[in-house]
């Protein structure tokens, strides 16, 4: 008996316990039931397994495994929905002697999947652009879209960076902008940028760019090559 209890009283003094309780503790107070139950039921058997004098690879990678699953389930702000409102700025790609500017309105209308990794919607956006060419000097458009949000490091606190891509259909006002022309009116908005969610705000930086992937002529793309935006997720 006296052996028995001097045993678990050794593995209770190892930093792979001590880790592992201190892990079991946090779960419990961030995680929901069933992720606190893999958790719990993960770290019994990676202590059982890692108990004699030696651990063998097997046993380590059981071990990373309990910690990328821990990674995996700490909590991240929840949200369903967001708001942006961005400006955007930078010479016209195709016509580097004029510039195009303006804003856009972006809004994640509903969430497809959202994982501590990934967030997938559909959004839509607004947006209101003027070309200081001499001619079709201002534009309006409308996109739904397709977007990703691709969760990286944290920066922070409280603070989650991720890529942002979107891509879908838009509706132009004008088949014309500055010096540009696109084969119609109905193109696709497509968006590439870096951001940072720091709690329920937002901050972004992207690329906004419509055209319609050579499946018509002419193709001249309406660019935005920066532009910052600022929102709130609820």
């Amino acid at each position: 008996m006296g052996s028995n209890e001097g045993a678990a009283n050794n593995k209770r003094r190892t930093p792979l316990y001590s880790l592992i309780q201190a892990t079991k503790a946090l779960t419990a107070r961030t995680c929901n039931d069933t992720q606190v139950k893999i958790i719990d039921g993960l770290s019994e058997h990676v202590l059982k397994t890692s108990e004699g004098p030696v651990m063998s690879k097997f046993k380590i990678y059981r071990i990373l495994l309990l910690m990328a699953l821990i990674f995996l389930t700490l909590p991240v702000y929840a949200w369903e929905h967001a708001i942006d409102f961005g400006y955007g700025y930078s010479h016209d790609p195709n016509h580097t002697k004029y510039n195009n500017s303006g804003y856009l309105l972006t809004g994640e209308l509903y969430t497809l999947k959202y994982t501590p990794l990934t967030h997938w919607s559909i959004t839509g956006a607004l947006g209101q652009w003027h070309n200081t060419a001499p001619q079709n000097k201002n534009l309006t458009t409308a996109a739904l879209s397709l977007a990703l949000r691709l969760y990286g490091f944290d920066i922070a606190d409280s603070a989650l960076s991720y890529f942002l891509a979107s891509f879908g259909p838009a509706y132009l006002s004008n088949k014309r902008f500055g010096l540009n022309t696109q084969a119609k009116q109905l193109t696709i908005q497509s968006n590439l940028g870096v951001g940072a969610e720091l709690n329920e705000f937002d901050i972004n930086f992207r690329l906004v760019h419509y055209s319609n992937a050579n499946t018509a002529k002419p193709n001249n793309g309406f660019n935005i090559l920066y532009l910052l935006s600022v929102g709130f997720l609820f």
